[in-house]
C-alpha cells in the first residue's frame, strides 16, 4: 500500500492510500472494463435508499474494515448495480462502494450479522467474557 499525501491551497492536508496489484499475482481483481461495474445487479435488486443490508467492506482502501457490520444504502448508481453503503468502524462514519452481485461484500440484512449489526465476535463478547470471569472464580475458589 503506498500513499499520496498534498496540502490545498486552504491549508486542508489530505492523505490517499493506494495500492497497485500485479495481473499475474491477482488476476481475480481484474476484469474488462465495465464488464462487472456497469452491469445491473441480479439480487438483492429490490433496495432502495435508506434500506439496511449487511456489509463486509473487504476490497480497496478500506480493507481494514472487513467484517461484517450492519450498514445502510447512502446511494444508488442508476446506470449500474453499484450501491453506496454507509457503516460505522470505529465509532466513525465510513462509506464504501460495491456491486449488489459481490455476495463477499454485501448480504442481506440480519443475514450475515444476526438483524443486531455486530460481528459475530461481537456477539459471543459477552459469553466469552463470562466464562473467563467463570474459570477466574473456580481457581480463586481452589
Amino acid at each position: 500500500m503506498s500513499s499520496i499525501t498534498w496540502t490545498t491551497t486552504t491549508g486542508t492536508v489530505t492523505t490517499f492510500d493506494y495500492a497497485w496489484y500485479d495481473y499475474n499475482k491477482d488476476p481475480l481483481k481484474f476484469a474488462e472494463a465495465g464488464a462487472v461495474s456497469a452491469r445491473p445487479a441480479h439480487r438483492l435488486c429490490g433496495v432502495k435508499v435508506g434500506d439496511q443490508v449487511d456489509i463486509n467492506p473487504i476490497y480497496g482502501a478500506v480493507k481494514k474494515h472487513f467484517g461484517w457490520k450492519s450498514g445502510e444504502i447512502k446511494e444508488i448508481d442508476d446506470k449500474s448495480g453499484q450501491v453506496k453503503v454507509g457503516y460505522k468502524y470505529n465509532d466513525t462514519d465510513q462509506t464504501h462502494w460495491t456491486h449488489l452481485d459481490n455476495e463477499d461484500e454485501i448480504a442481506e440484512f440480519g443475514s450475515m450479522t444476526g438483524n443486531t449489526g455486530m460481528i459475530m465476535y461481537d456477539l459471543l463478547k459477552d459469553d466469552i467474557e463470562k466464562q473467563e470471569r467463570a474459570k477466574m472464580n473456580l481457581r480463586d475458589e481452589w
